[in-house]
């Protein structure tokens, strides 16, 4: 009706707020609560957003990305990208056990393409096979890298590139 449309248009959201609703067995239930005043009339609507699914997706988020800063095997993302040079990948991601493998504080190179970060490198045929992995879905083993000599290696690392979405890619770096 006419009379819900004006008071509609006089409607001002006065922001949200996160909380929990109590339900009474006990289980709880993330919302987002937005407090909207409603002028002229001395009424107040209190909006409520179940956001479990928001939540459970953050909470998921945060422990992947823990899991992946703790665990002890070299992960690095890169993403394909268009330079003046050419298609290169440019590191998006690096935990501290993918530093330690290449000797390097990879966290502070972010942004930066691998040909900037490991010029000797940049035009390897792991380079090569790398990009044609984008897109694909597919998973590869490349040679192991060995630090320290052959014969009596220091390190050595098996290398698993991943192929992710939206021209992404996965690389691990396990100490063997």
């Amino acid at each position: 009706s006419p009379s819900q449309g004006a008071i509609r248009n006089q409607a001002t959201v006065s922001g949200t707020i996160a909380t929990t609703i109590v339900l009474n067995d006990g289980g709880r239930v993330p919302v987002e609560a937005a407090v909207v005043p409603i002028d002229g009339d001395d009424l107040t609507v209190i909006a409520l957003r179940d956001v479990s699914d928001l939540a459970t997706s953050e909470r998921m988020i945060d422990w992947y990305r823990t899991l992946v800063e703790r665990m002890p095997v070299g992960v690095m993302l890169v993403q394909a990208c268009e330079t003046s040079a050419g298609t290169r990948l440019r590191l998006w991601a690096a935990n501290d056990a993918a530093s330690k493998a290449y000797g390097r504080d990879l966290t502070v190179r972010i942004g930066e393409t691998l040909a900037e970060i490991f010029p000797e490198q940049a035009n390897s045929d792991d380079r090569r096979r790398v990009l044609a992995m984008v897109g694909t879905g597919r998973t590869e083993r490349f040679p192991d890298i060995v630090i320290g000599d052959p014969n009596d290696p220091e390190h050595v690392y098996r290398r698993i590139v991943v192929s992710l979405p939206e021209d992404g890619i996965g690389m691990l770096l396990d100490d063997v």
